[in-house]
């Protein structure tokens, strides 16, 4: 594995940890989100 690797599995979980905590928490931010952006989270 090599680093960018690494990063990009850290960033993955990040983005997993607040879409998951967006979905438990109910938040109106991810509803209409392309799910294949998964990594674009932030769709304001």
């Amino acid at each position: 594995m090599n680093h960018s690797d690494k990063l990009q599995s850290i960033l993955f979980v990040n983005e997993l940890l607040k879409i998951s905590k967006g979905i438990k928490n109910k938040r109106e931010k991810y509803v209409g989100c392309d799910s294949s952006h998964i990594l674009e989270i932030d769709c304001n």
